[in-house]
């Protein structure tokens, strides 16, 4: 899981990097970057939070709902309204919600690696692991 987000933060770099220079390659990067985003959160919420509260025997966790939350959070507090201001090439906006998404990204990425993540590595058998790797796999192919 830390690769995949080691290559959402290379995603967010680029877009940072060409949202600068006011370049029409940051549409292609965002782009990418919110589909990569898109993607990480369908797994988790499709296949590792199910697995979580099965195996810890609490549906609806706080844990879990908190995740969910920041996914809708940065989605619809971010990524739409990015979307939306990259068609219209207001940079400058674009450039302070870019802010606010990098702290959101941090918030919620240590809230996974410091409780969620552990919790799994812990957890589950080499079997499982394999298992979920092989799903992340999948997914990236697909």
């Amino acid at each position: 899981m830390d690769k995949d987000h080691e290559e959402l933060e290379t995603h967010f770099d680029q877009l940072l990097f060409h949202i600068k220079d006011n370049s029409d390659l940051c549409i292609k990067v965002f782009s990418t970057f919110k589909q990569a985003l898109q993607k990480h959160f369908k797994w988790e919420e499709k296949v590792l939070f199910p697995l979580f509260e099965k195996r810890a025997g609490l549906p609806g966790t706080d844990t879990i709902f908190v995740l969910k939350n920041e996914h809708f959070q940065i989605t619809s507090m971010f990524i739409n309204k990015i979307e939306i201001l990259l068609s219209e090439k207001r940079y400058n906006e674009i450039i302070i919600l870019l802010v606010g998404l990098e702290e959101m990204l941090r918030m919620h990425r240590k809230l996974e690696t410091d409780i969620f993540y552990p919790w799994f590595d812990e957890t589950l058998d080499l079997g499982e692991k394999e298992s979920i790797l092989k799903q992340l796999k999948n997914r990236k192919d697909n």
